[in-house]
């Protein structure tokens, strides 16, 4: 027993003493939304009311992107009308998913601030060196999951993969796919501008991989300069669209935009660029 580790020469009598060695972790469950999961009851059979994706050589693609041993670019943002796909991603990468968080009105998942704890705490469920500096961050300053979604996420996860990258504790494949769904159904423009900007600008250092997937008319800032396009080697999108498709696609620096006949646009982000100049006006199905 640990609570009085270097006490001696005494006695307590009629006494009960417990111990939480989860404090931590239980707080972060608490704060969860573990209903957000794409495995959760409440996602079981969500996607059979959603119309059914029309391209099955797209999900080909996502898989083979997230199964990459080293892709070009650590987020993929997919911008298109509501359908079934994230939910066949979220199946057929089963083996590969560290996390997933599916906002939806309907089921009153929305609220931005039950997002980071709920990556958090499926992270920890699979990541046992990451649950002990949770837990340990957590018994010691419980008010963290109360602060900003910037405080959240650097506090709940970048800072924990930093300080584990640094005692040289890497992060075993297959399981670095998370993914988020539905963000345009969270509470708030401004928070799913700033979700928007965490996990396309502030996720390049961490050992995952992020698939976003949003309906077009989320607000999303347009600003920024016109550069040149920056290539993308490990998933030549550019090819694959004009081929598969014909389609034309835009060209930024920090994103290949490739317009779709059902999937508007498909973001494909670099590592370390913003979101804010990636998206073209989608145009007509």
């Amino acid at each position: 027993m640990s609570f009085f580790p270097h006490a001696n020469n005494f006695v307590i009598t009629n006494s009960v003493f417990v111990e939480h060695p989860n404090r931590g972790r239980e707080l972060l469950y608490n704060a969860s939304r573990m209903q957000a999961a794409s495995d959760s009851a409440a996602n079981e059979f969500a996607a059979e009311s959603l119309p059914r994706t029309r391209h099955g050589s797209i999900l080909e693609d996502l898989s083979t992107w997230a199964r990459h041993s080293s892709p070009s670019f650590s987020s993929l943002w997919i911008v298109g009308p509501e359908s079934n796909l994230a939910h066949l991603c979220a199946d057929n990468l089963e083996d590969y998913l560290a996390a997933s968080f599916f906002f939806s009105r309907e089921l009153g998942v929305e609220d931005p601030t039950q997002f980071f704890p709920t990556i958090a705490y499926q992270l920890a469920l699979h990541f046992p060196a990451y649950e002990a500096l949770i837990d340990a961050k957590l018994h010691q300053s419980p008010g963290l999951i109360s602060k900003s979604l910037k405080i959240q996420f650097r506090e709940l996860i970048a800072r924990p993969f930093q300080q584990l990258r640094a005692r040289g504790e890497t992060i075993e494949r297959p399981r670095q796919i998370i993914i988020v769904n539905g963000l345009d159904e969270c509470k708030g423009d401004q928070a799913k501008q700033e979700l928007l900007r965490i996990l396309t600008t502030e996720t390049e250092p961490l050992p995952f991989r992020w698939l976003v997937f949003t309906r077009p008319d989320i607000a999303v800032d347009v600003r920024g300069p016109e550069v040149e396009s920056t290539a993308l080697p490990n998933l030549d999108g550019w090819r694959l669209m004009q081929k598969n498709f014909g389609y034309g696609c835009a060209h930024r620096q920090d994103a290949r935009v490739c317009v779709l006949p059902f999937y508007r646009c498909i973001c494909l982000f670099p590592p370390g660029n913003p979101f804010s100049t990636a998206i073209e006006s989608p145009s007509r199905v």
